[in-house]
């Protein structure tokens, strides 16, 4: 529960449980309207029967942005002709763009031209800053439409009962009392708050997923991996019920795999790696192989470190979203590559999204997800959470020149209203957080 909530938040946090699941349904209700419409059912129909030419997409695209303020300028300076034959090669004219040069260069990025209607969207995290942008409701039908031929392809039937481990805070962290999960029934999930995932509560955790006979699991993989981890240290039984468990946002380790097949053995387990940019889509198939959705957006896979050429910086460009257009987008990310018997290329696994965890005094452990809100800071440029003793809490913050004390103050209430457990919380001001050669920034740097 964040300082910056609104009336809306107030009345929910305050509300008895069965308010609070009545307005998490209501919510559901207008996503599910929105998300899931006819034109949403189209899509999915031409995204599962592979009728979408990437590369007719990504030309159309290419030539349709000419004339929003950035690119024309580009276009202009770097000689570029979007209808040039060889499109692929013609497009290593442009230029890498870094996220922080799209925050600088955002206004000029918006599309003035896209008359459609728009969402406000964001991302933050692992790259720095966070990014406000406009997302058309075209772009998000496509989104969840390829994300489903995933999941269907898998064998998850639209509409399966499913619990939810994602990282939204659905309940206050300092609420201890049971049920630790919230039900959205429009978008047929049981929203479970990972945060009060414990020894002292697993055992709940396990009783409903179990009587309630769910079948797939979904969620950030590390806080799936807890879940299981808790299940297996407290000696309860593993659940045969579960026959599907879907990841993404956060890398699906191989040993978060084993230990999650050993919570959960009759389940499949997978991942998915999409951004809220929409610039890179990568799916992972039944036989545990990676492809890239190429129908959806165009990635290049650029060599980056002479010693390991099997790695490969993962560069983006979207053709869905209109109404903020990115090509050549450096995600931060980095794919291993591998070839199968035939000399297919496919993605063994996506790097640097590894989730690293905090250990609190009372013994609970805390993923990655616990500081996604750190994206709704303004002033900042990038913050990163370092824990060198059980106690304590540094939080080093990049400031931008508008930074106050009063964000000083909002970014410990942040921190503070995620923690079960009262920590010493500081703030350290650093010139520049050290980035990881792909330019990722860990979020939880722990000495613990």
């Amino acid at each position: 529960m964040s300082n910056q909530i609104g009336l809306k938040e107030k009345i929910y946090y305050s509300s008895p449980v069965a308010i609070q699941n009545l307005l998490c349904s209501i919510k559901g209700y207008f996503i599910r309207k929105r998300r899931y419409s006819k034109d949403f059912v189209e899509c999915l129909k031409r995204y599962e029967t592979r009728e979408i030419d990437g590369e007719k997409e990504l030309r159309n695209f290419l030539s349709a942005i000419a004339s929003v303020p950035f690119y024309r300028k580009l276009y202009e300076e770097m000689n570029f002709n979007p209808l040039a034959d060889d499109l692929h090669n013609e497009l290593k004219k442009l230029p890498i763009l870094s996220r922080a040069e799209v925050i600088a260069h955002k206004s000029e990025i918006i599309n003035p031209f896209y008359k459609g209607k728009v969402l406000k969207s964001s991302t933050g995290g692992t790259t720095g800053a966070g990014l406000e942008f406009p997302l058309s409701i075209e772009a998000e039908h496509k989104q969840w439409a390829v994300c489903w031929r995933y999941r269907k392809e898998l064998g998850i039937e639209w509409d399966t009962w499913h619990g939810w481990f994602g990282g939204k805070i659905i309940i206050p962290v300092r609420n201890n009392k049971a049920p630790y999960w919230r039900i959205n029934k429009p978008c047929k999930q049981i929203m479970f708050s990972s945060l009060h995932l414990s020894e002292e509560t697993v055992s709940a955790f396990h009783k409903c997923i179990s009587t309630k006979k769910l079948t797939w699991l979904h969620g950030y993989s590390c806080n799936l991996n807890l879940l299981a981890v808790l299940i297996l240290k407290v000696g309860l039984p593993p659940i045969e019920t579960v026959t599907h468990i879907t990841t993404g946002s956060d890398n699906l380790l191989d040993s978060y795999r084993e230990t999650i097949k050993k919570a959960f053995p009759n389940a499949s387990i997978h991942t998915h790696y999409a951004m809220s940019e929409c610039v890179a889509n990568v799916s992972e198939a039944k036989d545990g192989k990676m492809y890239v959705d190429d129908d959806f957006a165009y990635m290049e896979l650029l060599p980056f470190d002479e010693e390991k050429p099997h790695l490969r910086k993962i560069i983006g460009t979207g053709f869905v979203n209109y109404a903020f257009p990115l090509v050549r987008y450096d995600t931060g990310d980095v794919a291993a590559i591998d070839y199968d018997e035939k000399g297919n290329m496919y993605i063994a696994r996506i790097e640097g999204r590894e989730a690293e965890y905090l250990k609190l005094p009372n013994g609970q452990k805390v993923g990655v997800t616990f500081i996604d809100n750190f994206e709704t800071f303004k002033k900042i440029k990038a913050a990163q959470i370092y824990q060198p003793d059980i106690n304590t809490l540094i939080i080093r913050v990049e400031r931008n020149a508008d930074y106050d004390l009063k964000e000083e103050h909002d970014i410990i209430n942040e921190v503070s209203e995620r923690l079960s457990y009262p920590m010493t919380i500081r703030v350290e001001y650093v010139d520049k957080i050290p980035r990881t050669k792909s330019g990722k920034l860990r979020l939880i740097i722990s000495d613990i």
